[in-house]
């Protein structure tokens, strides 16, 4: 999977964040086995947030919105 730019720091501090997350993940499950969660956060156009559960040994994913 490539590597997202993301805004509001340099092409260096995103290169050590996603050295660090490389060495974090590294020998852990990868999401397709074990699931994954996403969080996206409020900003200031929407103040909602959302957590979505997903998993591959389910086969109903939940997803929570406010």
């Amino acid at each position: 999977m490539a590597n997202p730019k993301l805004p509001g720091i340099t092409a260096s501090e995103q290169a050590v964040l996603y050295t660090k997350l490389n060495e974090y993940n590294r020998g852990r499950a990868s999401f397709r086995e074990a699931g994954v969660y996403l969080i996206v956060l409020p900003q200031k156009e929407n103040l909602n947030y959302s957590l979505c559960i997903f998993t591959s040994t389910r086969k109903t994913n939940h997803s929570l919105h406010t």
